[in-house]
């Protein structure tokens, strides 16, 4: 329960900064801020200080903020309508890039003081001695009279080649060539070497290959003060070049309660696992905010464009109309992601 509030904190958090970005870009230009809120409306609490309401709202999760956004038509001083292209572009930016900052100092952070080998590309650094740990076993698979918890896998052995230290992405995929055929792994077990045998079975609502075992690896990857940061935004850089694979493995992707119990999970593991979601978690945010879809702030920032193209605005019904129906979109896109995890996370559908 613990791991579960302080996971619900930490998300929260990564929202609220987010529209802190929006709340001081906005006052630093001098747009004026009606109401910074903390959760969701209705409003619980309020006061004003020097113009701005802030809130504490009855849904204890995430923030808001109002701006005076004028009327396009007939800017007046002090309302976003009246900014430049830039100042506006600015102030939509500022969410994404408080985001970006703190994924930036958690992954400096782990580079740093030790990043888990499991979450790097296998082509990220060649000098990681990989140390695959069972954390889990399956009920009802090979893994669970043959295995034990906290057995380290040195090597594994297929079709006459053996493979020392492997990465979890090699692991997977010797396991699934095997289509079943018998696999021998090398073990570590209470400070001895161990074979061990094992067949591998079809997992129909997988659709793949599997010997029922949940792995981590404990090796770290440690770079200096100096280097940490250099590497944080490589790992930043690698990992939006995969962005495309998104699409690819749509069913993969999960919405709040996905995020929630991947969060908790990661809590149960270790620190290092933990924050390193929560980085990667704000790193999506700003990969989210940024897609030209009307609701976000890359759909807004994608009429302030069209606007300079036309050299004229495009009137605030119109605008409103489009961002109303891409939220309701959003809506149900959320909605048929939170059933689909739901059935994987609670159901194991």
């Amino acid at each position: 329960m613990l791991a579960f509030i302080i996971s619900l904190l930490a998300l929260s958090f990564l929202l609220v900064i987010h529209e802190a970005g929006h709340f001081y870009f906005a006052r630093r230009l001098g747009v004026r801020v009606e109401e910074f809120g903390l959760g969701y409306p209705p409003r619980l609490l309020g006061k004003k200080i020097k113009g701005v309401i802030y809130s504490l709202n009855a849904i204890p999760f995430g923030a808001f903020v109002k701006i005076d956004e004028g009327k396009e038509e007939n800017p007046q001083p002090g309302t976003f309508a009246a900014q430049t292209l830039a100042h506006k572009n600015i102030i939509l930016l500022g969410g994404v890039a408080m985001n970006f900052l703190v994924a930036f100092f958690i992954l400096t952070i782990l580079f740093n003081q030790g990043m888990p080998a499991s979450f790097l590309p296998s082509n990220f650094t060649s000098s990681i001695s990989h140390r695959l740990t069972i954390r889990e076993l399956e009920k009802n698979t090979p893994a669970m009279n043959l295995l034990k918890k906290k057995d380290v896998i040195l090597g594994i052995t297929f079709e006459g080649k053996h493979y020392s230290s492997p990465d979890l992405q090699q692991f997977q995929k010797i396991v699934q060539e095997s289509q079943g055929g018998p696999v021998q792994l090398l073990l570590k077990r209470e400070g001895e070497e161990q074979i061990v045998d094992i067949h591998p079975q079809f997992d129909s609502q997988l659709k793949k290959y599997m010997i029922g075992v949940g792995l981590s690896d404990q090796a770290l990857v440690r770079y200096s003060w100096y280097q940490a940061p250099g590497q944080a935004l490589r790992y930043m850089a690698v990992s939006l070049k995969e962005l495309g694979g998104i699409f690819k493995h749509i069913k993969e992707v999960s919405g709040p309660v996905g995020i929630m119990v991947i969060a908790v999970r990661g809590f149960e593991f270790g620190w290092r696992y933990w924050i390193f979601i929560m980085g990667i978690i704000s790193y999506n945010l700003v990969i989210l905010n940024l897609i030209p879809f009307p609701a976000l702030d890359g759909g807004r920032m994608l009429f302030l464009f069209l606007e300079k193209l036309r050299g004229k605005r495009i009137s605030s019904r119109t605008e409103e109309l489009i961002n109303n129906i891409g939220f309701y979109i959003l809506v149900v896109i959320l909605l048929l992601v939170t059933v689909k995890d739901v059935n994987v996370f609670f159901f194991k559908r």
